[in-house]
């Protein structure tokens, strides 16, 4: 886990594909529903200078309906240029205030920063179980008790955008995890992290809403050190309109 740690602090670059699956069972009022939702967004970072690349799409379906809500998504950020966003419902660009890139990146479920997934996990290094193949340790947490709840809490915050205060906590007292599961698989040889897997399963029962989440998610890296640079097209710097935040 610290030779893992370090190697997040020393890596410059580093791609990842991001895959996850939700089903949702809801009761708003007495009316029962479902939606199930998925995404697949690949991502290219950098970290000095700063800059990404996103790209992907977010499907949604709700209940018995037959058809697929498709949301595509694209971003580019540099530090040079700012940040820049595609449209869904233009097809065109706007360009956004560069530090809104990490609640962005929440809001899409994309929060691929390993290192920052190692710094939450630390304090439970004691509860992970370890196991090993030739080429790879695997790390693995069952966080389905109390102590768990305030990191959970933490990512759940993420994937909704926002940072969670201590006032904030008592919003949850209707959210309770059932289960969640980490399994971290890291290269024996030069200790990056490969892949990253999360389950979480919920329940919440806020004013009248209930309802039961499972979600899974998987991050797998690649081109560690490989991503030499990311620019961003001249045609999305030429035509995109200034969000006028």
């Amino acid at each position: 886990f610290n030779n893992a740690m370090a190697r997040q602090e020393s890596l410059q670059s580093v791609k990842a594909n991001m895959a996850m699956e939700q089903e949702m069972a809801m009761t708003i009022d007495g009316e029962e529903g479902q939606m199930t939702s998925s995404s697949n967004i690949e991502m290219s970072m950098m970290a000095k200078p700063l800059a990404l690349f996103v790209d992907g799409t977010i499907s949604m379906k709700m209940g018995g309906d037959e058809e697929t809500f498709n949301m595509p998504i694209s971003m580019y950020l540099t530090e040079a240029d700012g940040l820049y966003m595609n449209d869904m419902m233009s097809g065109g660009w706007v360009k956004l205030p560069f530090d809104m890139y990490e609640e962005l990146l929440g809001q899409m479920g994309a929060n691929a920063d390993a290192q920052e997934q190692l710094k939450q996990l630390e304090s439970f290094l004691e509860d992970f179980k370890f196991e090993q193949t030739d080429g790879e340790y695997i790390l693995t947490l069952n966080a389905n008790g109390e102590k768990f709840n305030e990191m959970i809490f933490e990512q759940v915050s993420g994937s909704l955008g926002q940072q969670l205060g201590e006032e904030d906590y008592s919003a949850f007292d209707g959210i309770k995890i059932k289960d969640a599961k980490y399994v971290i698989t890291v290269d024996k040889e030069t200790f990056d992290i490969t892949k990253i897997v999360m389950d979480f399963i919920m329940t919440i029962d806020i004013e009248g809403v209930l309802a039961d989440v499972n979600t899974s998610s998987t991050i797998t890296y690649s081109n560690f050190n490989a991503v030499d640079t990311i620019t961003i097209p001249q045609d999305v710097l030429n035509t995109a309109i200034d969000s006028g935040f």
